[in-house]
């Protein structure tokens, strides 16, 4: 529960595409940004609506390489129907 003098400003934005450090722009389906007692924070959601296949290990890498290349950024990544294949599963 947040406290009455406790200030959060947020916001969600989709399909957005932040700076890496290599210069080349990241692609994120929903970034989630937060400031709470003067920090600021960052979460990139990945967003997979697969029927039957399953989410791989390359995606996930992907996904990884992307939010380390940007910095300071958290990740989730997530499915709707599909699962995840054993090694993502064996990761998470």
């Amino acid at each position: 529960m947040i406290a009455k003098n406790e200030r959060i400003n947020a916001s969600i934005t989709r399909d957005v595409k932040l700076r890496g450090r290599n210069g080349l722009d990241e692609q994120f389906d929903v970034v989630y940004e937060y400031e709470y007692f003067g920090y600021r924070y960052r979460v990139a959601i990945e967003c997979k609506n697969y029927a039957s296949k399953a989410i791989e290990k390359a995606e996930m890498y992907v996904f990884e390489k992307k939010i380390k290349n940007v910095g300071k950024l958290n990740g989730i990544f997530i499915s709707k129907n599909a699962k995840f294949s054993k090694w993502c599963t064996n990761c998470s």
